[in-house]
């Protein structure tokens, strides 16, 4: 009896164990910085930028407001990759969407002569009120960053190009997520021709 008793308990403690390793085995792997093999070019708006090599990309034309183009980079995940399938054709809600780096190129709207009245004009629900910290940024070109909070936090960093606005942007849920990092990688490695 006392031996079936210790039995269980060594197995009940075992699992536990063995659950919790599995938990910091896969935040590692969650934390891991691949390397940013892969490339984008814009010939049309004379930028480019690396990634890594665990994101997917898709390109959108948009017809919308001022927003002419927008680049959207996930992680090439299981679980996006279901999140993709499943709301093909369908409106999502706004917590399943996956956490993202977005490229959007803008037309400046008439009357908006500098970055900072851009991003203050900027009509998204939520976003103007909640716009902090504007300030200048050394991607290697005159550029603004900024944060906001919403449903996530979001940093975003934007320059002018060509004439138009190369707004960044990235959604996170903590401020030592790998995708903040993987942001600040592929900022680095932006090139404006």
């Amino acid at each position: 009896m006392v031996s079936a008793k210790k039995a269980t308990v060594f197995i009940l403690i075992a699992t536990v164990l063995i659950w919790f390793m599995l938990q910091i085995i896969d935040g590692e792997k969650k934390n891991i910085s691949y390397p940013l093999e892969k490339t984008f070019e814009s010939p049309e708006f004379k930028f480019s930028f690396r990634y890594p090599t665990n994101y997917s990309l898709e390109e959108k034309k948009v017809a919308a407001d001022s927003i002419l183009r927008v680049i959207v980079l996930k992680e090439d995940a299981t679980e996006n990759r279901k999140l993709a399938r499943e709301s093909q054709g369908k409106e999502t809600k706004l917590g399943e969407k996956p956490f993202s780096i977005t490229i959007e190129i803008h037309e400046p709207r008439a009357g908006i002569n500098s970055l900072e009245a851009w991003v203050r004009d900027e009509k998204r629900p939520n976003f103007r009120a909640n716009v902090k910290n504007i300030k200048p940024t050394a991607v290697g070109v005159p550029a603004l960053s900024y944060s906001w909070s919403g449903l996530y936090e979001t940093d975003a960093v934007v320059t002018i190009h060509r004439g138009k606005i190369i707004a960044t942007q990235v959604t996170y849920k903590s401020k030592n997520d790998q995708i903040r990092k993987d942001f600040k990688r592929i900022l680095e490695s932006f090139r404006f021709q």
